[in-house]
């Protein structure tokens, strides 16, 4: 990760969300929805959010363990991602669009 996104610990130290799980195919999908470009490692699946041609955000799933992500993963990858709790949950609900994305990341000055 960049560190661009990370906020102060204190924030970071929050519970972060209602929902506790996802399966990795559908979390996927999600990731790919907002134009990520996806690269496959040996122990992970990358994923690289170019904007203009340059990277902005990172976050990456392991092949290994369950067949789900669960918490506190889920939490690291929305704050890799940039997102707060709540676009985080919108955006695990399949309701945030690339261009909705890339508005937020605009918005905080990240692109």
């Amino acid at each position: 990760s960049t560190g661009i996104c990370f906020s102060s610990r204190s924030k970071l130290q929050r519970l972060w969300m209602k929902i506790q799980s996802i399966s990795k195919r559908r979390l996927r999908e999600l990731i790919l929805s907002l134009g990520f470009e996806e690269e496959e490692g040996k122990h992970h699946l990358f994923f690289y959010f170019r904007y203009k041609g340059k990277i902005y955000v990172r976050t990456k799933i392991s092949h290994g363990g369950s067949k789900d992500v669960f918490q506190p993963i889920l939490g690291l990858m929305g704050r890799q991602l940039c997102l707060t709790r709540q676009e985080f949950e919108g955006f695990l609900s399949g309701k945030l669009s690339k261009g909705e994305y890339i508005k937020i990341l605009e918005g905080k000055r990240i692109l």
